[in-house]
Parts: C-alpha cells; sequence; structure tokens
C-alpha cells in the first residue's frame, strides 16, 4: 500500500488492490470494496466496518494513514511503509518469544496431563494399605477431590498456554483441555489402582 501511495495512486485503490493482492485477504478487500461504494464519503466506517472484525489493530493502522492521506499521499505512504515494517518486526519478536517459552509450554503442558495426577495417584494409592491397617475410612472422597483439582488444573494450564501462545480463543482453550483432561484423568486412575 506505501508503494502504490507513493507512486500517486489514490488511497481507495492503493488500499483495495494492497489488501486484494494476496488471496488469504480476497474477502477482506471484497468487503471493504463494497463498504467503500455505500459509505457516501465516509471513509474510515468503511475501513473499520470491513477490516476490524478481522484485525482491530490493521484497521486502527489503516485509519491513521488515511488521516495523514488527507494531507498529502506520498508522506501517507511513507507512514504506511514504516508501519508495515514496525508490524513486521512485532510478528517477528512474537514469534521469537513463542520460540523461548516453546519448552516451558510443554513442561506445563506434561506437568498437568501426565505427572501431577501420576503422583498424586500413586501417593494415593501408597496410602490405601495404611489406612487399611489404622482402620479410617477409605480415600473416596480424597479421590474425588484430587479429580476435581485435576481438571482445574487442566483448565488453567490450557489457559495459561493459549494466552502465552497469544490465541486465547475459546475453542483453542476447549481444545487443549479436550487433549490432556482424559489423558490426566487416565493416568490418575491407573496410577490409583496400581496397588501397593
Amino acid at each position: 500500500m506505501g508503494n502504490r501511495l507513493i507512486a500517486g495512486e489514490g488511497f481507495e485503490d492503493a488500499l483495495t488492490g494492497s489488501i486484494g493482492a494476496r488471496e488469504e485477504c480476497g474477502p477482506v478487500a471484497e468487503a471493504l470494496r463494497r463498504e467503500l461504494s455505500i459509505c457516501r464519503g465516509d471513509v474510515r466506517s468503511a475501513i473499520t466496518a470491513a477490516i476490524a472484525p478481522t484485525s482491530p489493530t490493521v484497521a486502527d493502522t489503516v485509519c491513521g494513514i488515511y488521516d495523514a492521506g488527507l494531507k498529502d499521499l506520498r508522506d501517507a505512504g511513507r507512514l504506511a511503509l514504516s508501519v508495515g515494517r514496525q508490524l513486521k518486526d512485532q510478528e517477528t519478536v512474537r514469534r521469537g518469544i513463542r520460540s523461548d517459552l516453546r519448552g516451558m509450554m510443554d513442561t506445563m503442558f506434561s506437568t498437568a496431563a501426565v505427572f501431577a495426577p501420576l503422583v498424586l495417584g500413586l501417593s494415593t494409592s501408597m496410602l490405601t494399605p495404611l489406612t487399611a491397617i489404622s482402620g479410617d475410612g477409605g480415600f473416596s472422597g480424597t479421590t474425588a477431590v484430587l479429580m476435581v483439582y485435576l481438571a482445574e488444573l487442566c483448565v488453567m494450564i490450557a489457559a495459561l498456554v493459549s494466552f502465552l501462545e497469544g490465541n486465547a480463543r475459546t475453542e483453542n482453550v476447549a481444545r487443549r483441555i479436550g487433549m490432556m483432561l482424559p489423558v490426566s484423568m487416565l493416568v490418575f486412575l491407573i496410577s490409583t489402582n496400581f496397588g501397593f
């Protein structure tokens, strides 16, 4: 978009052309063309209506470039190039952070899915003969409480890992819970019934 504006292309043509140049952005470009044709000169609202559902950040950025373009299109083009580089740098930094956090996130995942239920299950299993000798009641209530604790742990770890990855949508958190919770419960039940 910046190069198109610097070359002297109009703002609306530069915007729709640059968005439509990428195949995966085709629906957004089409929505933007439609909004621009019915906006009656309110380009900011057309940009917000078409782009904000996909990315509010990009919509705000494009509105800022539009405001700059009202004064000078070439300066707006330079601004667009600068902002584009900054957005690319931000994505590079995000990828680096995700890569650095990968080991910690894998550890959190394996703790919730395997290690915590294994330790709790084996601890319960080892204490069962002692309670039988002492004549106390069983661990049925404790087992239920520990299963609730493990479920809460899986939910919390799934949410934390999703937030750290920058993808905290409900579907993503639910998918992670669906992967961890059955494994955690299975490991816990097997280790509880291991029998000493």
